[in-house]
């Protein structure tokens, strides 16, 4: 069952043949791309749910062994491009990786690349076709000759079927360089673009928020999830605030990392007014601290959350209960002889970091139980016990009273949030690959386009843009109708009488045509439809008066004209004008206040 807003991914690696190893082989695959997923982007702050993995093993089931993983992303689509960033990077770093991916719209890649696929390709064609590779993208076509029937399914394979063909048949299964090209394209903000996306706030918080705050980054995504989708418990919970109150504890002003969504989201959020006896206060929104101390108490009320959802402080000794399970021991001692290690000496940084990462993966897939959980997210729970292990580690507190920074950098501008017309129309413009400028208008573009889009035959499926005109017309074939026209010539049965049925016909649909060509005429007649046509302008003879003489439409002209009056009627809405132009490649210009 697809959840909205969630992105699922399949990694296959290659598993040596040992009975009954499969699941232990797995988790450490799982382990291992987990820390290079890390190390790629040591400090990017999800929106929602984090990039992670598990293992899958089915002892009867139509998938293979694999490492599986899921993300909800919810409002930020960025993180799950981000997540199609660390597969491709995955496939090129452990080239035996075959990965899939894919959200509730299904194959978003060929929906990025929808205009250099093949005729062929469609929802339902391209299931269990679609891989990434050692950093390519691959589409298992169909067999195109006798001599590919035995390479490629013919059918929709199965996802083992599949995998095999991606891995033996890599020539062939390559998506071409155009699809290529649009894929990357839309990959190459990361990993650099990621910093533009961060925004950097000043926050008037209690020292107990700003050290968990600081220690865990990734929390105040939590925590600002937690506050705007609060309800009525929540509330009764920052009421009380045991854990992040003002009063019970010396306030700080830090600068907190944000993404431009938390940001704007936190920001935007209705606050709950001040909670009693919590110690916060408002300030008027003249004030220059005003941002701040909302900021801050709305972070601290999220927290509060968090941990009350976690059960206090009862979570406080996480790492403990990992170190203390029968099992960590020997799921160490695999991760050894596997090299997970790469030979690092116990207690260097490296090691370290490695050693937090797999306890991480043991207490979220083994201690807790989590692995695979299709209905359990990286919930508050999870969170929540995150903020109790830090406060149980947290050094007490030096120091009374408010204090702020005096080394505390500046916070970012905010001005991004305000957005005009012009400027979301040059977004769109860079977005949509375009560089419009306000005199480009090509009418004999428009005008043939529109030509060729009525005069294009399409098929049952709806109108057919003729997006290449160049293409050879595919021949449709008809084994029956074919024998049946032979064994008639061959016969001579009724062939004459077959023609002259053929003609009586065509000729009687041209007499019907033309009555009603003739009726239509008569009821136009007598409105004033025909004077709304722009005529062409005939020249006069030596002064002859030709005035009197019906002058022929201007079709080209009356087309355009028509098109823009539609498109001016829209008011830069979507509409059937400006669709219509858009497909068949005719760029408007923006609209400017003179015209």
């Amino acid at each position: 069952m697809w959840h909205e807003d969630t992105v699922e991914y399949r990694l296959f690696p290659v598993l040596p043949f040992e009975e009954g190893e499969e699941l232990q082989l797995l988790t450490e695959c799982a382990v291992k791309y987990t820390h290079f997923s890390t190390s790629i982007l040591p400090s990017h702050i999800w929106h929602f749910e984090p990039f992670r993995l598990c293992p899958w093993h089915e002892q009867q089931g139509s998938l293979p062994p694999h490492v599986f993983g899921q993300t909800c992303f919810r409002d930020n689509v960025e993180d799950e491009w981000l997540i199609v960033y660390i597969l491709f990077k995955l496939s090129e770093r452990f080239e035996d990786l075959v990965i899939s991916v894919s959200d509730s719209d299904g194959e978003f890649l060929l929906i990025e690349a929808a205009n250099m696929l093949p005729k062929w390709v469609n929802p339902e064609s391209a299931e269990n076709r679609v891989f990434i590779y050692r950093g390519q993208l691959h589409i298992i076509p169909k067999p195109h000759s006798p001599a590919e029937v035995g390479v490629l399914p013919v059918s929709t394979p199965s996802v083992a079927e599949a995998v095999k063909t991606v891995r033996t048949q890599t020539l062939l299964t390559r998506a071409n360089a155009q699809i290529q090209e649009t894929i990357h394209k839309r990959l190459s903000c990361f990993p650099h673009g990621l910093q533009t996306s961060v925004h950097r706030a000043h926050c008037h918080l209690p020292y107990t928020a700003a050290y968990v705050l600081s220690r865990d980054p990734q929390l105040v995504a939590a925590a600002v999830h937690a506050f705007c989708d609060h309800d009525n418990s929540n509330v009764q919970v920052c009421r009380k605030m045991e854990h992040f109150s003002a009063t019970k504890h010396s306030c700080i002003t830090a600068r907190v990392d944000f993404t431009r969504c938390l940001y704007a989201k936190l920001l935007r959020q209705q606050n709950l007014g001040v909670p009693r006896n919590s110690g916060f206060k408002t300030l008027p929104s003249s004030h220059p601290q005003h941002k701040a101390y909302d900021l801050g108490m709305k972070l601290a009320c999220g927290l509060e959350m968090l941990l009350c959802s976690a059960g206090g402080m009862k979570g406080g000794s996480g790492e403990e209960e990992v170190t203390k399970d029968s099992r960590w021991p020997a799921f160490v001692q695999g991760l050894k002889e596997k090299g997970y290690f790469q030979g690092e000496l116990e207690g260097s940084k490296l090691y370290s970091q490695l050693l937090q990462t797999a306890k991480e993966y043991f207490d979220d897939n083994i201690v807790k139980d989590r692995s695979c959980s299709r209905e359990l997210p990286f919930s508050e729970a999870a969170a929540g016990r995150n903020v109790a292990r830090l406060l149980f580690e947290m050094p007490p507190i030096e120091g009374e009273g408010d204090t702020v920074d005096q080394c505390l950098p500046p916070a970012d501008d905010d001005s991004w949030l305000e957005l005009s017309p012009e400027q979301l129309d040059r977004m769109m413009c860079e977005a949509s690959g375009g560089d419009r400028k306000p005199s480009e208008l090509d009418l004999q573009s428009m005008v043939f386009g529109m030509k060729t889009f009525v005069d294009k035959v399409s098929s049952h499926k709806g109108a057919e843009f003729p997006w290449s005109v160049d293409e050879p017309a595919q021949i449709a074939f008809d084994p029956e109708s074919f024998a049946d026209a032979v064994h008639s010539l061959l016969d001579g049965d009724g062939s004459e009488e077959d023609i002259s049925d053929g003609s009586e016909n065509s000729s009687g649909e041209d007499e019907e045509m033309s009555v009603l060509m003739e009726e239509m005429d008569r009821e136009l007649a007598g409105t004033e439809v025909g004077k709304t046509f722009e005529r062409e302008k005939v020249s006069t003879n030596g002064g002859e008066d030709n005035q009197s003489s019906p002058q022929p439409v201007d079709i080209d002209f009356n087309l355009v004209k028509n098109l823009l009056d539609s498109y001016g009627a829209q008011e830069g809405m979507a509409g059937p004008a400006s669709n219509i132009l858009q497909s068949l490649g005719v760029d408007i210009p923006l609209a400017t206040p003179d015209k």
